[in-house]
């Protein structure tokens, strides 16, 4: 049997934190039995991993690195860190290999990218592998794999559709572009917009709790059950984001039946083909622009972003790769590809 350590940050919903409790739970059982540690914040994903893994939560633990390193020295064949660039640095101390996935665009011009980048790139020797959701990624990470992220289209299926509804997944934060909500509302008359997050955080989210606009409903917290229903209802998908990789919010909408209306920001572009399985428009672009998007948005395109899910970014096939590679370095293959 191989141990398979994971490393997160937290246990928050978040697009990383999701795919991790789902990657665990589907993995074979037969081969491999994962650990999973979380060093940071713990949120509604923590009984998932406890109940699907060798879970530790070391928050309060002084070292937290070095808890780590000697957890992974001694119960781990293979450490995985997922989206914790800050363990990167720290893979030299690992008897392990360690594979690496990010769930980002390091190639974004962002503050946030422009500090994680050179860690990421001085950390590549150490690393058995590195996978990434975007392909991108690879300019500035020569050798990483694109594995793109998948979901359980049987789980994530079409309801019947509410006329005119949109739906918006995320945090209230401005790299989701959460600041764009209330124009793109104010233009749209015959839309409803339901806007599904995590908790309620930020100036700009507080604003939309405390005073509400016609047209706009917040679900905070939803379970799993609650999401795919909202989604399965859905008719459009709507994303304002500034930065991102491959969001598991979007391959949801769409295994879900929603047609999306998206930024042409990270692999969105890749996933969506523009008036063919959705809608792609320039990023940054106006509230304005974007509403007429939503308008003109034809929601017979259901069934394509559905199929699109369904060929090419099922969780089946994103966990047989993750497994593929575990498989290739216990076969100690030095190029995993």
């Amino acid at each position: 049997m191989t141990r398979i350590l994971f490393v997160i940050s937290n246990s928050n919903i978040g697009g990383a934190e999701t795919l991790l409790a789902r990657v665990v739970e589907n993995l074979d059982r037969t081969k491999f039995e994962p650990h999973v540690i979380v060093t940071d914040a713990i949120g509604p994903l923590h009984g998932r991993y406890r109940a699907a893994s060798k879970y530790n939560y070391i928050h309060a633990v002084p070292d937290k690195p070095g808890a780590i390193v000697s957890y992974a020295n001694a119960h781990a064949d293979i450490v995985h860190v997922f989206n914790h660039l800050a363990m990167w640095k720290f893979a030299s101390s690992i008897k392990a290999p360690v594979v690496a996935s990010l769930f980002m665009d390091l190639t974004h011009g962002s503050g946030f990218a422009d500090h994680w980048r050179p860690v990421a790139q001085a950390a590549l020797p150490r690393l058995a592998a590195v996978i990434t959701d975007y392909q991108r990624n690879t300019e500035v990470l020569p050798g990483a794999l694109v594995i793109p992220n998948g979901v359980d289209t049987e789980a994530f299926r079409p309801l019947d559709k509410v006329p005119n509804s949109v739906i918006w997944v995320g945090r209230l934060a401005e790299s989701k572009g959460i600041d764009q909500i209330l124009p793109i509302a104010a233009d749209l008359k015959k839309h409803h917009i339901t806007i599904c997050a995590p908790e309620v955080n930020g100036a700009l989210g507080r604003a939309l709790v405390d005073y509400p606009v016609p047209n706009i409903t917040i679900k905070v917290g939803l379970s799993d059950a609650e999401l795919r229903a909202e989604l399965g209802r859905s008719e459009l998908f709507l994303s304002a984001s500034r930065s991102e990789g491959m969001p598991v919010s979007l391959l949801e909408a769409m295994s879900s039946g929603c047609v999306p209306v998206v930024p042409a920001v990270g692999a969105m572009g890749q996933v969506v083909s523009n008036e063919t399985n959705g809608y792609v428009y320039e990023a940054g672009a106006s509230p304005l622009v974007v509403a007429a998007t939503i308008r003109h948005a034809d929601t017979a395109r259901s069934a394509a972003a559905r199929q699109t899910i369904v060929q090419d970014y099922s969780l089946a096939g994103m966990v047989s790769k993750y497994q593929a590679i575990y498989d290739q370095i216990l076969d100690g293959k030095k190029d995993v590809t």
